[in-house]
């Protein structure tokens, strides 16, 4: 993946990047990005059922130390999504104070925040 994302883009490389953000200077991280359509390999339902069979043996691997299960990629990501959906996405109350002052800038009165927010 480094040589796809940053060897052929030109992009910093392994400890070249800044390991941490300050929000001044860009990271400038690279990015590739590759979509691949799996009827070209096979048959849509024998890449499902594939992928179904791989995330099964994934799935009932023993989990690491201090783990409760083992997790796909993206699945705490889907999670959160759905309990962002049913609640709201949270924000700060700086970020919150600030985008309201901004709104006040350009005459745009702003729902009220809400009082479970953090």
């Amino acid at each position: 993946m480094e040589i796809l994302c940053a060897g052929l883009s030109g992009g910093p490389m392994s400890t070249e990047v800044p390991v941490q953000r300050n929000g001044v200077v860009p990271l400038q991280i690279s990015h590739m990005f590759l979509a691949i359509n799996p009827t070209k390999f096979m048959p849509l339902g024998e890449f499902v059922s594939r992928m179904d069979r791989l995330v099964s043996i994934i799935k009932s691997s023993e989990p690491a130390p201090g783990f409760d299960e083992v997790l796909m990629a993206g699945e705490p990501e889907w999670r959160e999504e759905e309990v962002r959906a049913r609640l709201g996405i949270p924000v700060p109350a700086p970020l919150w104070n600030r985008l309201s002052a901004i709104a006040g800038e350009l005459r745009i009165v702003p729902p009220p925040p809400d009082a479970t927010a953090n």
